[in-house]
């Protein structure tokens, strides 16, 4: 004989319970998953810029001066939440200064202020190094160099002391 209609499948209490457990243990991970999503931090990426100077500039002509370099501005791509976590500089004077003088040299972070990046024990003609003196500014900040040879009296260095290379790369999460 045909049936005409379908028939109700048997639900048993046994079906029931199960349909229930798995209801609530999904409705559980969800909550975890959720949970875990809402609680754990995001990763911040870093990037850097850098820019190498190979100059002439600035060349100090007289004693107890400040003489700027040409800005080092970061490239466009930066982006404007970027925050500076450390600075690594670099600088060279082709000429040793005369006796008993000492290059004074500073980085200078836009209107942030300068930091004194000269060893002041010894008449150096380069140095190097890393600071975090930057960090939390704005990684598209423009940077210079600003250089002097101080001295107890001003006078006209002859021959002019010319610098000979600067660098500097900017280290910065967003």
């Amino acid at each position: 004989m045909l049936q005409t209609s379908i028939p109700r499948a048997r639900t048993t209490v046994t079906g029931r319970v199960r349909h229930r457990a798995l209801t609530l243990i999904a409705a559980l991970l969800a909550g975890i998953v959720a949970t875990v999503s809402l609680t754990t931090p995001a990763h911040a990426a870093t990037s850097s810029w850098s820019h190498t100077q190979g100059t002439a500039d600035p060349t100090i002509y007289q004693t107890n001066l400040w003489y700027y370099g040409t800005p080092f501005v970061p490239p466009a791509t930066t982006p404007a939440t970027g925050v500076i976590t450390t600075v690594d500089y670099e600088w060279a004077i082709w000429d040793a200064p005369p006796p008993s003088l000492v290059y004074t040299v500073y980085l200078c972070a836009g209107s942030y202020g300068c930091l004194l990046v000269s060893p002041t024990a010894w008449a150096a003609t380069s140095s190097s190094g890393s600071t975090s003196a930057f960090a939390g500014i704005p990684a598209n900040t423009t940077f210079r160099y600003q250089v002097g040879l101080g001295a107890p009296t001003t006078y006209v260095l002859f021959p002019q002391r010319n610098s000979r290379m600067y660098r500097l790369t900017v280290t910065y999460n967003y």
